[in-house]
């Protein structure tokens, strides 16, 4: 176990929380608040091929497999909001914008403790 939390969960838990400092950024700074959720997205992506190149092929996602793809939809999902931020931002409706973006990060830290507890 302890092989996997320093090469998996942490890492991972790291990039998830990388994934949400586009949270932070400039609304109006969507290349730099793209490329940081790509790169993360691709870490994700990574991460989970390597490991499945060390453990044996079986027909069956293992757990360790629906953790990392949790992750991955959650990485995916700040990426997405970044974009509708954008486009309702670019729009004019500045106030509809802050709360897409409260309402979904807020959502998004429920749903991860929710995974962590029960993974």
């Amino acid at each position: 176990m302890g092989y996997y939390l320093i090469q998996v969960y942490l890492p991972d838990i790291f990039v998830v929380a990388l994934s949400w400092i586009v949270f932070w950024m400039d609304k109006t700074d969507m290349g730099n608040r793209m490329a940081l959720g790509i790169t993360t997205i691709l870490t994700i992506m990574f991460l989970l091929g390597s490991i499945n190149g060390t453990m044996p092929k079986v027909s069956y996602p293992k757990a360790l497999d629906w953790y990392l793809m949790v992750s991955f939809v959650f990485a995916f999902f700040s990426l997405v909001e970044c974009l509708i931020v954008f486009v309702v931002w670019t729009s004019g409706n500045k106030r509809r914008a802050m709360k897409v973006c409260v309402y979904i990060y807020t959502n998004c830290i429920i749903i991860h403790n929710y995974v962590l507890n029960y993974t």
